[in-house]
């Protein structure tokens, strides 16, 4: 057969492996039989909140000035066929160890901005990278409308339409029974 496609997880979860939303991504993975992948523990890793100094756009282009454990993941990421942003939803988004890593993606942007057919601006520089994005997440409610409509709009305007899994009653994955 051909390559085996790369897939980087990156586990949002404050619970890491002990996450009801690691059990669907589980699933998910091992539906993907060809694939390669490697779990990133949000809460073991040294990341730090990005500063806003935009020195990754403008002196160092495309690098961080903090000298991290995001250095590593932004490799890892831009190495990926494919990346599982999963977590629980927390607050109707997700959990702030998780968002530091989405703030940190910044580096793989540029300030170009452009306005689309509806009169948003947006960076195309986003969309260049081959890598795709998946969000798998889970949430004790009983019903996602309303729950999960940040979380939505938020990954798909900073991924593009990037496909989504939400579970409902995801608590329920782990009772045996």
């Amino acid at each position: 057969g051909g390559s085996r496609m790369r897939v980087v997880v990156i586990n949002g979860s404050p619970k890491g492996e002990k996450s009801d939303v690691m059990k669907l991504t589980r699933a998910f993975l091992e539906g993907m039989d060809e694939a390669d992948y490697e779990v990133i523990d949000t809460m073991k890793e040294r990341v730090n909140p990005c500063i806003g100094c935009y020195s990754c756009w403008w002196k160092t282009p495309g690098e961080c000035v903090q000298k991290d454990g995001m250095e590593q993941v932004l490799k890892k990421i831009t190495g990926a066929d494919l990346v599982i942003w999963s977590f629980p939803l927390y607050c109707y988004g997700m959990p702030s160890n998780l968002k530091v890593y989405i703030d940190r993606l910044l580096p793989l942007s540029t300030p170009v901005q452009e306005v689309d057919e509806e009169g948003n601006t947006y960076h195309p520089s986003r969309e260049e990278h081959e890598v795709k994005m998946l969000m798998i997440s889970g949430c004790g409610f009983p019903n996602k409308e309303g729950n999960y409509d940040g979380a939505i709009f938020a990954f798909q305007k900073m991924f593009y339409n990037a496909p989504i899994i939400t579970c409902v009653e995801s608590p329920m994955l782990s009772v045996p029974e």
